[in-house]
């Protein structure tokens, strides 16, 4: 994480930025794309402010692809050889690999060292048993999914992390379908929110192409998810360990209704299963994140 504001301006014609408070350091990024949804910074510019690349994730319709852009690149570049579509990516710092997770939890990396970036597939698809079951649990019809990839901070591994979404869960928690939010006794439809309900975590080394295992815990470390980066990181003073700390980023429906978007934020402990949610209903997700 390097501690900058990203700005993904709403309106076209606006360019999106990045701002380190501490620095005060101020970085215009190219003319925004109209579906840019994540900004993936390689490494830090306040370091390296001739040679960073930003990465973005764009999502048109059911489709997401990267685009890259360097120090005063004057327009985002198309990723070569891209497969269909993407759900997540990082970057390395140490050695400027972006890393970016495909279906079937295929893995591909690009040196962006390169003037051109080489694509490469390090981790083949497959799919654990242990996913099959989960699904099972959460259901399609009643749950969404979404993954995210992140780089462990002590190996070569990379980490994903399945996160479901029941798509209208009732206030004591149960997931219900659309049509059960309908009562004949009230003139309006009950309030049932989208809300997240479970995760599942799997990792496998990016050195040898290696087999996918699930990961019970993170030990020391917490996993931060949402519209920003993910990253799994030892956490600071007050926050709690082995825990993955997840905010709203459900862009399809985050804008639908004030009641229903924007709220499903909180903390799930990997050690209990247990979710610490967080409701703050004055709260609303703005397009202002930290990378």
């Amino acid at each position: 994480m390097h501690w900058f504001i990203q700005r993904v301006a709403c309106f076209l014609g606006q360019n999106p930025f990045l701002f380190n408070p501490f620095s005060q350091t101020l970085i215009h990024l190219p003319l925004n794309h109209p579906d840019i949804t994540k900004l993936i910074l390689s490494q830090d510019p306040s370091l390296r402010p001739q040679t960073y690349p930003a990465v973005s994730i764009q999502t048109p319709l059911f489709s997401a692809k990267l685009s890259f852009s360097r120090n005063r690149d004057s327009t985002w570049h198309a990723l070569p050889n891209q497969s269909k579509t993407y759900y997540d990516a990082v970057c390395c710092d140490a050695t400027n690999t972006l890393f970016a997770l495909c279906p079937g939890l295929q893995v591909e990396s690009w040196n962006l060292n390169d003037d051109s970036p080489t694509k490469a597939t390090i981790i083949k698809g497959s799919f654990l048993r242990s996913l099959r079951l989960v699904k099972e649990v959460f259901p399609h019809d009643l749950y969404s999914s979404q993954l995210y990839l992140a780089l462990c901070p002590e190996s070569r591994e990379v980490i994903v992390a399945v996160r479901y979404v029941g798509e209208f869960v009732r206030y004591d928690g149960e997931a219900v379908y659309e049509g059960d939010t309908l009562t004949d006794y009230m003139a309006a439809p009950l309030v049932c929110p989208y809300r997240t309900m479970g995760f599942q975590v799997v990792r496998a080394d990016v050195s040898g192409g290696g087999e996918w295992a699930d990961v019970e815990g993170l030990g020391d470390y917490a996993m931060f998810m949402g519209g920003n980066e993910t990253a799994v990181v030892l956490p600071a003073v007050g926050l709690r360990k082995n825990a993955i700390y997840f905010m709203d980023d459900y862009w399809e429906r985050i804008d639908e209704d004030y009641n229903y978007g924007g709220h499903d934020y909180g903390v799930f402990c990997m050690g209990d299963s247990r979710f610490e949610q967080y409701y703050a209903f004055s709260f609303r997700l703005s397009s202002m994140l930290v990378i």
